[in-house]
C-alpha cells in the first residue's frame, strides 16, 4: 500500500492494514502489543490494532503529548539544507506563530511542560507560545534536528550534488559522510527523547522541534522500522502544525490529530 502525503492516507498507507477501512485519523487510537514496542516490528509477534472512535478510558490517569513543528524559517526562504544550520524565524514565521498563540489562548490549552530544540527556530517559536500560555521554555538538546553537520546551511543543489545518494542510504550509515548522523542513530535518540518526557511529572506535555526528529519520535510510537534514506513512513508536519498524543497506563498510544494546522487557515 502507497504511503499519501495527507496525514490520513500517512497513518494507514505506511502501517499497511490491509483489508481495514482507515478512519479519520483524528480519531483514530493505535494499540501495540508488548513484542512491538519492546523493539522493532515483527510480523510474526507484533501485531498494530486500529480502534475507530473508541474513546480511551479517561479515568486513567492519561499523558497529553503535543509535538509541534517550529515555523518558517530564514532557511525556507535561503533554499539551503537546514538540518543544525541554525537558522532564525522569519517574520512570517512569527506571524504563524502568533495565529497559533491566538488559537491556543482561546481554547485555554493548558501546557505543564514546554520543552524545545535550542536552535533558534524552535526556541523562539516556544519562547512566542510559552509568553502566551505563560510558561517556561526549556531547551534540551535531545531534540536537535538531525545533525547534518557538513552540509548544514549549504545551498540544496550542491548538497545534492556532493551526496547523490543521501536520500537512500542505510539506515546506518551517515548520509553526510563523517561529522553526520546515521538515521538509526536518530531513531535511538527520538526514542529515548520520549522514554524522558514520560517521566515528567504533570499531565500535558508540549514539545517544540523539528521534521526529522518529530517523524523519528513518531515512528518509534508506532512501531516503525528507522527507513533507509528518506523512504519508510512519514508523518507530515508543516510549519507550526502539530500532531496530539495521549498516552495511558496500559502504555497504550491515542494518535488524536496529525499536522494539525487550522490557525492558519
Amino acid at each position: 500500500m502507497t504511503a499519501h502525503v495527507d496525514a490520513a492516507a500517512t497513518l494507514c498507507g505506511t502501517l499497511a492494514i490491509a483489508g481495514r477501512a482507515c478512519p479519520d485519523a483524528a480519531a483514530a487510537v493505535w494499540r501495540s502489543s508488548s513484542a512491538c514496542r519492546s523493539g522493532p516490528a515483527d510480523p510474526k509477534t507484533c501485531t498494530i490494532h486500529l480502534q475507530t472512535r473508541t474513546p480511551l478510558n479517561m479515568t486513567e490517569p492519561i499523558k497529553s503529548i503535543t509535538l509541534l513543528r517550529h515555523g518558517w524559517s530564514a532557511a525556507d526562504d535561503e533554499r539551503v539544507h537546514e538540518g543544525r544550520y541554525d537558522s532564525p524565524l522569519t517574520d512570517k514565521g512569527r506571524g504563524q506563530v502568533a495565529r497559533l498563540a491566538a488559537r491556543w489562548v482561546a481554547e485555554r490549552r493548558m501546557i505543564d511542560h514546554l520543552i524545545c530544540s535550542p536552535l533558534q527556530r524552535a526556541h523562539e517559536t516556544a519562547r512566542l507560545l510559552g509568553a502566551a500560555l505563560n510558561v517556561e521554555p526549556h531547551p534540551d538538546d535531545a531534540w536537535l534536528e538531525h545533525d547534518n553537520s557538513p552540509v548544514a546551511g549549504l545551498p540544496l543543489e550542491e548538497v545534492h550534488r556532493r551526496f547523490p545518494h543521501a536520500d537512500v542510504s542505510p539506515p546506518h550509515t551517515p548520509p553526510f559522510g563523517p561529522g553526520s548522523e546515521s538515521r538509526a542513530a536518530m531513531h535511538r535518540r527520538a526514542g529515548a527523547a520520549l522514554e524522558q518526557l514520560l517521566t515528567l511529572p504533570g499531565a500535558h506535555v508540549l514539545v517544540v522541534a523539528h521534521g526529522g526528529i518529530l517523524n523519528a519520535v513518531m515512528r518509534n510510537i508506532v512501531s516503525a522500522a528507522c527507513p533507509p534514506g528518506s523512504g519508510g513512513a512519514w508523518f507530515a508536519f508543516g510549519d507550526t502544525g502539530f500532531t496530539t498524543l495521549q498516552y495511558d497506563v496500559h502504555h497504550r498510544w491515542g494518535i488524536l490529530g496529525v499536522n494539525d494546522q487550522l490557525h492558519l487557515r
